[in-house]
């Protein structure tokens, strides 16, 4: 949206860990410095072995809080 309002030109996207699958809205590559394959489930399909352990969000955008 930013890139659309100040009349800009997108060159690429850049990162220092990629997470992304392949539910990633961005289609162009992604330069990063690493890439981590994480894999999530719905709710209703964890395997057996998560199943007892608490949810956790994960990230660091709340630390502060």
């Amino acid at each position: 949206k930013i890139v659309t309002e100040k009349k800009s030109q997108l060159v690429g996207f850049a990162c220092i860990i990629d997470r992304s699958n392949e539910g990633c809205l961005i289609k162009e590559k992604i330069i990063s410095q690493i890439k981590i394959d994480i894999k999530t489930f719905h709710k209703n399909d964890l395997p057996d072995h998560l199943k007892n352990l608490p949810a956790e969000k994960p990230g660091s955008r709340n630390l502060n809080k």
